[in-house]
Parts: structure tokens; sequence; C-alpha cells
């Protein structure tokens, strides 16, 4: 029987291995990586990523060019299986989407400058130039969320968000077509004001009746009208 390659003896030894993962990409809804091995001998290609709907490796597209340029390529853990099978990536060594901080706490003045560094203790989750971090206690315990674009909150039919400051949330922002509508019968009224004060200086008389008695009508705010049914805020103020 002839010898086995070193491909095959790898694969028949198991275990685990650091690859540079050269390409990524979707097929049939899956994630998928062509490896290499950092010396540029084996190559695997279409190894299936674990948790790959989250679990984003950022590789370039493929085609691969057959360069091994540092820091062009993310590093990444590949689990070996039975022999003839590619192996399975369980993920990347680093994530070099996050840089580190040296230990410091940012103070308040300092969170937008320091909003994509996080403490060794921080979970961080990257994704292409979006970013989530959940800081640890030491980093002020926030939640950071730093998206590419936009940040969409898509809520189903009859959700709401509630945002409580010590458990209160009874208030909620204020939303602007029902004061534009208000604000509309307000200019009405002012016009018909300086109309009225106009012919009224003009004649020098007074007619019968103001023409802005509607103007009592709309002196009182009802808050439901106005707020938010889908954001509840806190009430709290600054101060």
């Amino acid at each position: 029987m002839g010898r086995p390659n070193q491909a095959a003896r790898l694969q028949g030894a198991g275990g685990c291995d650091v690859f540079y993962a050269v390409a990524s990409y979707v097929r049939n809804g899956a994630q998928l990586c062509d490896i290499v091995n950092p010396d540029g001998a084996l190559v695997y290609v279409g190894c299936t990523v674990v948790n790959g709907q989250s679990n984003k490796i950022n590789a370039p597209s493929p085609p691969w060019a057959g360069d091994l340029l540092p820091g062009k390529y993310p590093l990444v853990v590949a689990m070996y299986r039975s022999l003839g099978r590619a192996p399975i990536v369980l993920g990347k060594v680093d994530n070099a989407s996050i840089n580190y901080t040296s230990g410091a706490v940012a103070s308040d003045e300092d969170d937008d400058a320091v909003i994509t560094k996080t403490e060794l203790g921080d979970v961080a989750i990257a994704n292409d130039k979006s970013k989530l971090v959940f800081k640890d206690t030491n980093s002020g315990g926030d939640i950071v969320i730093e998206p590419e674009r936009n940040l969409k909150v898509q809520l189903a039919d009859g959700a709401s968000m509630r945002v409580s400051s010590g458990g209160d949330a009874s208030d909620g922002p204020v939303l602007a077509a029902p004061y534009v509508s208000r604000d509309d019968e307000i200019v009405t009224l002012l016009k018909q004001i300086v109309e009225w004060i106009n012919t009224m200086t003009a004649t020098q008389g007074r007619p019968a009746f103001p023409p802005f008695e509607g103007a009592l009508g709309i002196l009182n705010v009802d808050l439901a009208d106005v707020k938010s049914a889908v954001l509840a805020l806190s009430s709290k103020t600054g101060g």
C-alpha cells in the first residue's frame, strides 16, 4: 500500500489546526470558507463554518489569487474530519475588527472617542464595519452599538419599546404629526387675530364678535393625543 500524503495523514490524525481564511462566501444558505495553512502547503475549499449565520469570518470573496499577504486574511481554527472530507471552521483566532485598549477606564467625556475600543473583559461582535460591544463592569457596563450606516429597530404590529429609568417609563416622545396639525390651527387663528386687529384699527370700531373664539378649543393638550404609543420613555429630566 502506498504511503499516504501529508493531507491524508493530518486528516486521519484528527485534531485542529490554524489556517488563513482566503475566501468566505455563502452557498445554499450556508457560510463556507476556503482555507490555507500558514506555509501554503494545504488548501481546503468549501469548508463549512460553525454557526455561520452569526460567526462571520469576513475573508475576501473568491477567487483566491494565491497570495498570503500579512493582514489580508483572517486566521481561523479548523477541525479535521474523517478522511476525504473538508475540515469544519470553528471561528477566527481573534477579531481584527475590534481594537483593545490598554486597560484604562474611559471617562464619560471620552465615550465617543472609545466607542469601538474594548477591554479584555468586554464581549464584542463585529460584522464588517458594524460593531456591538457589551462593556464589562470596569468599563462602565454599557452596551455600545456602532452601525456602519443606520440603526433600524423593526417591531411587530402592536409591539412597543420601553426605555425606563428606575422602573419608570410613563412618558414618551411627542409625535410630530399631531403637533403639526395643532400648529396649523394656531397659525390660522393668529392670522385671524391680526386681521381683526387691523380691521378694528382701521375702522376705529369693534367687530360684533372676535373671529378667533375657536382658540379656546385648542388650549389644552392631552398627552395621550401626542405621545408615541410605540416608544415609552422615562419622564426623568436632566439636572
